[in-house]
């Protein structure tokens, strides 16, 4: 079988629409164009979904619930499947709060985890590119992705993963990577930034009938 000749108009087009197409941002460009977007963003609300993946075991576990954020470091998931919880971070101070058993866990000298972390453009703390080595990966037709490697060995987790919306340079999913490999995804929907969080959808303050203990290792302080 011959092959078909391509048409002259067709080969005329051919430069103008390699030319049309978008260039490939680098890890940097994407980095800056986020961190722009975010170091507007004064409060986030936003449904979650999460999958964390036990790769040794061959399993995994979904959740969702709802996140809220309101700088300088405020941070609440509130958990409704598979079962109600509520993880809030206040500074330094972490709550874990789990209503089917009325028992807050405590911990006043909390650094960031894998759950925290899954929030990292969101800011705060540093700048991105200052914080992380940057690396492009392969994206597909609607976002950007950049990994990012901490300069600083972290013991809750090796890499974060962002996957930007290339219209907006929103974040869009999240995945964090612990130390041996296991991948915790995030995925945000319903996204509205500086609408006005109010405290008590960021801060945990447990009721008087609450059970209140330390996390377990962490220190002591009142």
């Amino acid at each position: 079988m011959r092959p078909i000749p391509m048409s002259p108009l067709l080969l005329l087009l051919l430069p103008l629409l390699a030319a049309a197409a978008p260039a490939e941002l680098t890890a940097d460009r994407v980095v800056a164009r986020v961190q722009k977007l975010y170091d507007g963003t004064k409060d986030f609300t936003a449904a979650f979904e999460q999958e964390y993946e036990m790769s040794a075991l061959g399993r995994s576990q979904k959740s969702r619930g709802r996140v809220a954020f309101q700088k300088p470091g405020r941070i609440r998931f509130d958990y409704v499947e598979p079962t109600p919880k509520t993880f809030a971070v206040d500074g330094t101070t972490l709550w874990v709060y789990q209503p089917a058993d009325n028992q807050a866990l405590v911990d006043r000298c909390f650094r960031a985890d894998g759950l925290t972390a899954s929030l990292v453009f969101l800011g705060g703390t540093g700048r991105i590119a200052e914080l992380f080595n940057l690396e492009s990966a392969p994206g597909d037709a609607q976002h950007h992705v950049v990994r990012l490697v901490p300069k600083a060995p972290q013991g809750a987790y090796r890499s974060i993963t962002l996957w930007v919306d290339r219209a907006t340079f929103e974040v869009r999913r999240s995945v964090v990577e612990d130390p041996n490999g296991n991948p915790n995804r995030f995925a945000f929907a319903d996204v509205r930034r500086n609408k006005g969080v109010k405290p008590e959808q960021v801060l945990f303050t447990p009721a008087a009938t609450v059970a209140v203990d330390a996390v377990p290792g962490s220190c002591v302080q009142r």
